[in-house]
């Protein structure tokens, strides 16, 4: 089951193209889409290093069409201006071709889970800027699911991306200043067992006993 992770550790700071995966299961090499995001030395994470953009950025492994994507994210010291939001992606195309994307808005105050036609959205607080939550999102068939600290936010069901098997990191940043979104410790893998349940947890097989799902 390929499984693509990064801890970014790196002695100085690096641009994201130039840096090479690091910890556990590391992935190969990541590709920068759109903007600028640079790997920190002094921290081991990224930060969006262009305030005129998306900062996109894609892990180049092939994941397969269902699968995984999640990291840890938090808003940093300047975090004030337009449309700042930080997240994960899936499906995306080998060149760079936009999929399924889950963020936190944190000008708009809002869980975001996007396909290139459709969107879905929860208001809700942060809370401390600075404090790291994990986003996950789970894309199974026409499954899109995601999560913040193991907890559903939004979801769609769609199957309009197909053929597309990379996951990456959105740092979205249209304000003119960078440094305004972190994100660390990124994991991806790929889902090849059945259907999403339980917090959104990958099952490899299941049964349904006494009327509810379980696995096997």
């Amino acid at each position: 089951m390929p499984i693509a992770n990064d801890t970014f550790v790196e002695g100085s700071d690096t641009a994201l193209a130039s840096h090479t995966p690091t910890g556990p299961n590391a992935g190969t090499s990541w590709s920068q889409i759109s903007g600028a995001v640079t790997v920190r030395g002094a921290t081991d994470d990224c930060i969006d290093n262009s305030g005129g953009g998306g900062n996109r950025c894609r892990m180049t492994n092939d994941l397969g069409q269902q699968h995984r994507v999640q990291a840890s994210v938090s808003f940093g010291a300047d975090y004030s201006g337009s449309f700042v939001s930080g997240g994960v992606d899936g499906r995306i195309g080998s060149a760079g071709e936009f999929g399924y994307e889950f963020y936190y808005s944190w000008s708009d105050g809002k869980w975001i889970l996007d396909s290139p036609t459709v969107s879905n959205t929860l208001t809700e607080a942060w809370g401390t800027p600075s404090t790291p939550q994990t986003l996950k999102l789970d894309i199974f068939n026409s499954n899109e699911k995601g999560y913040a600290n193991g907890v559903q936010k939004v979801a769609l069901t769609t199957n309009e991306v197909t053929g597309q098997h990379c996951g990456g990191m959105v740092f979205l940043n249209f304000t003119g200043g960078a440094g305004k979104i972190i994100i660390d410790n990124y994991q991806s893998e790929t889902l090849a067992g059945g259907p999403l349940i339980d917090g959104g947890e990958n099952t490899r097989g299941a049964l349904i006993r006494g009327g509810r799902l379980v696995t096997v």
